[in-house]
Parts: C-alpha cells; structure tokens; sequence
C-alpha cells in the first residue's frame, strides 16, 4: 500500500518562459523556446512530485474563485492529488508566479501571494492529517494567518497522531519570519530550507553553523538544499553531505 501524505501550505500557478536574456522594452518583443503553465509552490510542486513517484497525497491550502484555480486543481487531479481540501476562497486570486528563466537557470520572479496569505486554522481536515502516514508543510513564514502557533499546533497535533512532519521555506522575506518558524520546530522531524533560507534565519556564517542552530532549536533532521552543491544533512547522526545529481 503507498503512502499517504498531506502537502499543506503554498499552491500556486508558474507561468515560466526560457530562455530570457534580456526584458523588451516598449512594445519591443522577443521569440522564446518554451512557455509553460505549472503548479507549483512548496506544497503544490512538492503534492505532484510525490504523487508522481507513487504517494497517496491530499493537497490542502488556499486557491481564489477564478481561472487560475480551476487550472491548478485540474492539474492535481490529472496527477491523482486529491484536491478536496484546497479551500476556495472569495475576494481574492489564486496565487501566481511569472518567471523569465535566466539560461543560467536564474529565476528571477514577479509574485502575486493571492489566497495563501487567507489559509486558516480552520481550513485544516484534522481527521484527514491524522489518518495520514506524513504531512509536508510547505512555505513556513509564508503561510499568512497560519503562520507562527497555528502552523505549531498544525504539526504538534500531526507528530502527536504518529505522522511524520516535514518543512520548508519560501524564502525569508518578512523580518519576524525567525520568531514565526521556531514554535514549529520542535514539531518537525526533517525541516529542509536552502542555504540562503537558513543563513538568513538563522544569521549564522555558513550551512553547517546554520543547521546546527536550527537543530538547537527543535527539528529532529535539518538538510540544507545548496544547488549544485548537494546538500547538507544534520542529524543525530552527525553531519554529513549528499552531492547534488
């Protein structure tokens, strides 16, 4: 039987165009080799790739009333995501992203955060998570009203019902976004920021440092994403680096 997971947190649409080397200007355009349309963000990139390598996922977040919306759960249910609790929510988009890929693989963004900043406590299927073998919470410090205690409560209740927690980031871009992801902590078996993610938080000199203080602070693992650099993974069993593929 494959696993069940819940991808809870950030949904969004990626409108992404390579390769883009320079913006026109005016009414100046330019020919590209690829335009594609995907779901993405820290649950939603995270639902499909999970259900693509055989996981039972329930994607649970924030979408608008809109096109957007109807293209990003029809898109998960081609994936086999179940898309019950994706919680439509008046008054607002569904969360956006355009990205001109750089051919260096840059992405540079242009964001709309939409209906993630609305995900509440009360969006949470309690029954649902706790009926699950793991639950990823995708975006700390980026989940608008769910973010800091709620998101804890989200996690602690979830490990509490012997499911396996994990986390990651969206980047740091709000200055409390520390005292926000440290409730969660201690209730997150594997957290999984990037290097500028962790050095950020954490104002630490280097990953290792970076992941050691995250540690101190509660999660069982940390692994540092670094790019073309692997990872680095710190647990009770030391620290050790994994390279890149």
């Amino acid at each position: 039987m494959s696993a069940r997971v819940a991808c809870l947190g950030v949904y969004i649409v990626d409108v992404l165009g390579r390769p883009v080397e320079e913006l026109p200007r005016g009414q100046d355009s330019r020919l590209l080799d690829e335009i594609r349309i995907t779901v993405a963000g820290t649950a939603g990139g995270t639902a499909v790739d999970l259900a693509r390598l055989g996981a039972d996922v329930v994607a649970v977040g924030a979408t608008g009333e809109d096109n957007l919306a109807d293209f990003l759960v029809g898109v998960l249910e081609q994936e086999s995501v179940s898309t019950a609790h994706l919680a439509r929510k008046p008054g607002v988009q569904t969360s956006a992203t355009i990205l001109p890929i750089h051919p260096n693989g840059d992405r540079p963004a242009w964001h709309v955060p939409g209906a993630n900043a609305t995900l509440e406590i009360e969006d949470v299927p309690w029954d649902e998570l706790a009926a699950c073998d793991a639950l990823h919470m995708g975006g700390l410090a980026a989940l608008g009203a769910l973010d800091g205690e709620p998101a804890a409560r989200v996690l602690r209740v979830a490990r509490e019902s012997g499911v396996l927690t994990t986390a990651d980031c969206l980047g740091v871009k709000r200055d409390d976004a520390m005292d926000v992801i440290t409730p969660c902590l201690p209730y997150v078996d594997v957290f999984m920021p990037n290097e500028q993610e962790a050095t950020a938080l954490t104002e630490e000199r280097d990953a290792a440092a970076a992941a050691r203080h995250l540690r101190n602070l509660g999660a069982s693992c940390v692994i540092v994403k670094r790019g073309e650099h692997g990872c680095l993974v710190v647990d009770d069993d030391g620290e050790r680096e994994l390279p890149a593929f």
